[in-house]
């Protein structure tokens, strides 16, 4: 379906209550307003240039004494924070510190004493030798001044906004030229790297000319990927797979990003058409593009089904039922029949393929790649692309229903 893990830091009044005098000799947090704010806010920005510099040089002890050291939380998030970062590739990280969080600073500093505040921050950052452009998200860091040192007790996604990948669980990555792929957990990063491997094989096949790098998240929870993507609750049931760019935005590069309450109950062909089917997305950049769907879709399955032999019976079932019952229907499928948890999801994703499988039969594959490629570049125009194939939309989807009723019938 065109279109960062879940970071839990269980940090309770208990444990920040250590806050105050040291039991390890540390210094107590400081008002950091004694000295003005901005005096605080300067050595907050001081810190976070320590940080970017340490990680481009790749100075994981510097990086660490950049936050604060009394609390197994903050030791965690900085350790996982920066093995993500390195194991993804990001070189360099560039956090720009816009202003105290003031709704924030007043509930931290309720819980946790006057030392301690929190700021948005905006980071941009993209993977080398992958990117062609960076992404950037605004992050919620608290920080905790003592004296005239300011640490950074820990970074989490801004309310309900995205959260990058890096700053979630301990990552295992796989790369290679044509791909990366990210997960929790060796098993689940093998199985995912497996899939990618054979996705950027279909792509070139059905694409020779794309050499782009396809990466691809498989999150430890659907909770995990909601929020990775910024989404409400339930957002994405029954969804297998999403393509999105990493903060939303149009230059922002994509990923393929996994949902493992679907994805894990998939069979190996299965498995392997979704993260085609999403490859396809990605690779195309169409994840910003406001086409119709079945032509997203449809396109995307026309890759993905057609490097794996399965019977027609069998990968357009549910269209073929719904024909068998209803006839074909009147029109090729609406933008609403793609709405997670409709009723007749299914049968849209497959009519929509069939409606490229009899395309590619009728015109030919290169026709068939052409009019997508003009839809994605006009989409406004799909007479336009139906006319530089030899047909109109309706004289197609009169042949088109025929085409399903056909299939239908067939026993």
């Amino acid at each position: 379906m065109a279109f960062g893990l879940l970071l839990v830091v269980v940090v309770g009044a208990v444990l920040f209550s250590r806050l105050g005098a040291g039991d390890d000799g540390a210094a107590a947090p400081s008002d950091p307003a004694a000295n003005g704010p901005a005096d605080r806010d300067a050595l907050a920005r001081a810190v976070l240039d320590e940080q970017s510099a340490a990680l481009r040089r790749a100075d994981a002890a510097a990086y660490r004494t950049t936050w604060d050291s009394r609390f197994p939380a903050s030791r965690r998030q900085a350790r996982t924070t920066y093995a993500n970062l390195t194991r993804l590739g990001v070189r360099r990280l560039d956090a720009r510190y816009v202003a105290a969080d003031v709704g924030g600073t007043r509930r931290a500093g309720a819980r946790l004493g006057a030392g301690v505040w929190t700021a948005e921050v905006e980071v941009t950052w993209k993977v080398a030798e992958v990117d062609r452009s960076e992404a950037t998200l605004n992050l919620t860091y608290t920080f905790v001044q003592r004296d005239d040192a300011v640490s950074v007790v820990r970074i989490a996604r801004r309310d309900d906004g995205r959260s990058p990948v890096w700053l979630g669980d301990r990552l295992a990555v796989r790369r290679s030229d044509d791909y990366l792929a990210a997960a929790v957990g060796r098993r689940e990063v093998d199985r995912l790297a497996r899939l990618t491997r054979a996705a950027s094989n279909d792509l070139h096949t059905a694409l020779p000319h794309w050499d782009g790098v396809l990466v691809a998240y498989l999150p430890a929870s659907d909770r995990g990927m909601e929020v990775l993507l910024g989404a409400r609750a339930g957002s994405y049931d029954g969804i297998a797979a999403v393509t999105a760019t990493v903060d939303g935005s149009a230059r922002a590069p994509a990923r393929i990003v996994v949902n493992p309450a679907v994805f894990d109950s998939l069979g190996p062909i299965g498995a392997r058409v979704v993260v085609a089917h999403e490859a396809t997305h990605l690779a195309t950049g169409v994840t910003t593009v406001d086409l119709p769907l079945w032509v997203a879709e449809g396109f995307a399955d026309h890759v993905a089904i057609t490097a794996v032999d399965v019977p027609v019976a069998v990968s357009a079932r549910a269209a073929i039922r719904q024909v068998r019952r209803q006839g074909p229907p009147a029109s090729l499928p609406p933008n609403t029949g793609f709405t997670a948890g409709h009723r007749r999801l299914e049968a849209a994703y497959e009519l929509s393929w069939l409606a490229f499988r009899y395309m590619s039969e009728q015109y030919g594959e290169p026709r068939t790649r052409r009019f997508y490629f003009r839809v994605v570049h006009r989409p406004d125009d799909l007479a336009g692309a139906f006319a530089a194939l030899g047909t109109t939309e309706d004289a197609f989807t009169q042949a088109w229903r025929a085409y399903v009723a056909g299939l239908a019938d067939a026993r």
